[in-house]
């Protein structure tokens, strides 16, 4: 399991695939970085790597918005445009790729993997703890 993968924190027991889909999110996250920090990084290389988070990112997003519908999450606007704002970021540095701008490297692995880290930390343990106390689909 990646670093990454470990600070995913949603496992509730009634939804055991939103774990799966944090690791495999952590695990590109950490196939851009080393891309990123490789020599002479080929930037529409990594523009295809974020493309491909981005996919996962937006199936991983509706899943859990999915749920949050179901369980009447009391966050779930807040949640959402935090989601809302990776997707715009991720989008950004698409551009910038394929822009070839030469920067790049020096803040998107970072933003992507703090983005990631902060969100399972602290926006997705919330709905967790949430969902722990409500209990699982409202009983």
């Amino acid at each position: 399991m990646t670093h990454l993968a470990a600070a995913s924190s949603l496992r509730e027991a009634s939804y055991p695939d939103i774990a799966s889909e944090h690791a495999r999110l952590a695990s590109l996250i950490e196939i851009i970085e080393t891309k990123l920090r490789e020599d002479n990084a080929n930037y529409l290389i990594v523009a295809d790597h974020i493309r491909e988070l981005m996919q996962l990112a937006r199936e991983h997003f509706e899943h859990e918005e999915v749920i949050m519908e179901r369980e009447q999450y009391s966050q779930k606007d807040y949640h959402i445009q935090n989601h809302q704002h990776l997707l715009r970021s991720l989008a950004d540095y698409v551009a910038l790729c394929e822009k070839g701008v030469l920067n790049i490297e020096a803040d998107a692995g970072k933003n992507i993997r703090g983005w990631f880290s902060f969100h399972t930390r602290t926006v997705d343990e919330e709905f967790r703890e949430w969902l722990a106390n409500k209990g699982p689909h409202g009983h």
